[in-house]
């Protein structure tokens, strides 16, 4: 997805410049476990194809670069790609409202849509407060796009966010220069991934495919919202004092969170086949925040009737219905 990836990058380093905000953080990201694994042929590959540079580096380069890392297995390599990093949801969610009401928009906050109803005319919204009518709507409800537009092939998942503290604060090497955001494919198949602390925020790291779908998915609204020590905390403790033995292995703070799955893993974006008055834009929600400027990007485009920026049939709803 690297042109959705740099669009999203443009735009937010460009609303960042016009309101002196830092909205993407341009730490770096090293992708690390064999050769032939996902984390490090699946980056190479895709930057090989946006055209752009990655470092490739062997085993003795990696455990050099990372003496954070242990563990490592001894066919371990990485593939260092430097255009990448974290950005601040919250701060950027903010950032796009206040942009978008300078543009004229209209923002409904805490107003949960309770029903969307598609005639031969346009569409209604329902809320419990308020009713609109449109021509068109587009549907980034995230967990909730499923509810609203049943038969969509998502399966939304319970996923806890965990942040870590370090044995010795004063050393710094957890800091996010020093230890930047990382996929790590392990071969005890305890996967990670992750960043070190920036702007007072702590040090992130997060089991790979946590709660992952096997079906239809969890109601988002009856997810369980409690963290339970043996099942949420006690797995990836383990993993992490074997993993990152600089970290204090219990996280410091928990917050249970929900991804949303497609059966291949990517997004769905575009207008229903069965009603071209609904624009739908969800899947790999909650995990793929870092796209959504360019995926907002794309759905002004098919709204307006225009080209998009980039290829779009592989995000086609009509792939699944």
């Amino acid at each position: 997805m690297p042109p959705i990836a740099l669009k999203s990058l443009e735009l937010w380093t460009g609303l960042g410049d016009q309101i002196g905000e830092r909205l993407v953080h341009q730490s770096g990201c090293l992708s690390t476990g064999s050769p032939r694994g996902r984390a490090v042929s699946g980056v190479i590959a895709a930057a090989a194809a946006a055209g752009l540079p990655v470092q490739q580096l062997s085993h003795d380069e990696l455990a050099a670069r990372q003496p954070q890392y242990a563990g490592l297995a001894p066919g371990d390599v990485a593939a260092w790609d430097p255009g990448a990093g974290i950005c601040y949801p919250e701060r950027n969610v903010r950032a796009q409202a206040a942009a978008a009401r300078r543009a004229g928009a209209d923002i409904y906050p805490h107003t949960m849509v309770t029903g969307i109803e598609a005639d031969r005319d346009g569409i209604t919204v329902r809320t419990p407060t308020v009713e609109f009518r449109a021509s068109q709507v587009v549907v980034a409800a995230g967990a909730w796009l499923g509810t609203l537009l049943p038969g969509l092939p998502l399966a939304p998942r319970r996923t806890p966010q965990y942040w870590f503290r370090p044995r010795d604060p004063r050393s710094g090497e957890f800091t996010l220069d020093r230890f930047p955001a990382f996929i790590w494919e392990r071969d005890d198949g305890g996967g990670l991934w992750g960043h070190g602390s920036a702007e007072d925020f702590g040090i992130k790291v997060g089991p790979e495919n946590a709660g992952i779908s096997n079906g239809a998915g969890i109601d988002p609204e009856e997810m369980d919202r409690y963290i339970h020590l043996d099942t949420d905390i006690d797995e990836l403790t383990a993993c992490v004092a074997r993993a990152l033995p600089g970290l204090e292995p219990r996280p410091a703070k928990v917050i249970p969170c929900v991804v949303t799955d497609s059966p291949d893993g990517q997004f769905l974006i575009g207008r229903l086949p069965s009603d071209p008055h609904v624009v739908v834009a969800g899947g790999d929600s909650g995990h793929g925040f870092k796209h959504a400027a360019g995926i907002g990007e794309l759905l002004a485009q098919i709204v307006a009737g225009e080209r998009p920026y980039c290829a779009t049939g592989f995000l086609d709803p009509a792939r699944f219905l």
